[in-house]
């Protein structure tokens, strides 16, 4: 125990700064705001002529939004001989739309030059309110990722949580000085076990609805605006692959590709053989001992998996795209901090240093994890494309 937690003990750095030439290349496709990102993907989408769609403007709750906060959903034309598509979701949690807005700015320059051989539906910034204030939750303080439950019951705890409540979620504004949260955190791992810990922290509740991970007590506009669109999105449509590009979690600038569903023992093996197995996280096969990522409870991966039964698709493959940015105690830190800010100090005021910790430690500045990132989400979504060609 005493190797495994002191990978995780916070130890502060400055990131590497960056060289202006290298901020220049990535600010190509790094937005800076989320009102950039809303314009370039507009700009990028209109060069393909592509459909766009949006949703209804979301609704701020009384805080004050220059920009109209909505989702965009780019829209290929569909393809007479081909009965396969690729969905790429973004920004589910907000803040870490700045890497996702990214990737699809990365792949829609590749489109420009060479058109997919099947249907592309591209979900750009599924939660705008986070994106645009810099979050990860939404404007009801719900964590859209644990909003997707399929049986609908909006409920219950885990213990743990209830016990590290006031760790997570001091009900103040955040100090300049908090030293004492990472030992806290470290005491609680080493005595509850990290994996412990994890899964209670980050897999969801219903009971705090000012806390971290709160999955809401009712389905979000987001998932129904969804179940209403999709189906027609993807109406003749047999053979999906979703990538759903997430950050935070894992070695810094490694990805790992996570499912939930069981997965044809064929294609497994095709995605050992070409990303490795120890980036190929399939939570259904792996026992409770020897998973290494924690389940969530209202996954939006788990539920639209589900729906797609109902929308007739034969096959529907479901990803998260992981990739690493710091160790986890320093992202709680930074979300807790952030949470701190958003209930009991100044919600919008993007300047505040917990507000650019929180986009530091889900995309970070570093050229390199970035260019790293953009690399390899260019890399699957290529050989996913590939892959639809072959399904029949």
């Amino acid at each position: 125990m005493r190797l495994r937690v002191g990978a995780f003990i916070y130890v502060w750095s400055l990131p590497n700064i960056p060289s202006d030439q290298a901020l220049v290349f990535m600010a190509e496709y790094f937005p800076e705001s989320y009102l950039q990102a809303y314009e370039q993907f507009t700009r990028g989408v209109e060069n393909l002529n592509w459909d766009l769609e949006y949703s209804d403007p979301i609704s701020t709750d009384g805080i004050p939004c220059t920009p109209e906060l909505r989702v965009q959903v780019a829209l290929s034309p569909r393809v007479s001989e081909s009965r396969s598509a690729l969905v790429v979701s973004t920004g589910l949690h907000g803040v870490e739309g700045f890497l996702g807005s990214a990737v699809l700015a990365k792949l829609i320059e590749n489109w420009q030059r060479d058109s997919p051989k099947c249907r592309v539906i591209l979900l750009h910034s599924l939660n705008p309110f986070g994106y645009h204030f810099m979050r990860r939750a939404d404007q009801n303080n719900v964590d859209l990722n644990r909003n997707f439950l399929v049986d609908g019951k909006y409920q219950g705890t885990p213990e743990l949580y209830g016990r590290l409540d006031s760790l997570l979620n001091p009900r103040k504004s955040p100090s300049s000085w908090d030293p004492g949260f990472e030992l806290k955190a470290v005491a609680n791992i080493l005595c509850h076990g990290f994996s412990a810990v994890q899964e209670a922290v980050a897999g969801g509740q219903y009971d705090y609805p000012k806390g971290l991970f709160y999955g809401g007590s009712e389905i979000s506009p987001l998932a129904s605006w969804l179940q209403e669109k999709m189906p027609n999105w993807l109406r003749d449509i047999q053979n999906v692959v979703h990538l759903d590009v997430h950050s935070g979690l894992g070695k810094r600038a490694n990805f790992q590709l996570i499912t939930e569903m069981s997965i044809e023992p064929e294609f497994a093996q095709k995605l050992h053989t070409r990303f490795s197995p120890e980036r190929c996280v399939n939570m259904s096969a792996a026992s409770d001992d020897d998973r290494k990522i924690y389940r969530a409870s209202g996954s939006f991966g788990s539920w639209v998996e589900n729906q797609a039964r109902k929308w007739n698709c034969g096959r529907y493959f479901f990803a998260v795209v992981e990739f690493g940015t710091y160790p986890p105690i320093q992202v709680l830190k930074a979300l807790k901090r952030e949470n701190q800010l958003f209930h009991w100090g100044a919600a919008t005021d993007l300047q505040h240093p917990a507000k650019q910790r929180l986009r530091e430690v889900f995309c970070p500045r570093s050229p390199d994890w970035r260019s790293r990132c953009l690399e390899s989400a260019e890399d699957i979504a290529k050989w996913m494309c590939a892959q639809l060609m072959d399904f029949h």
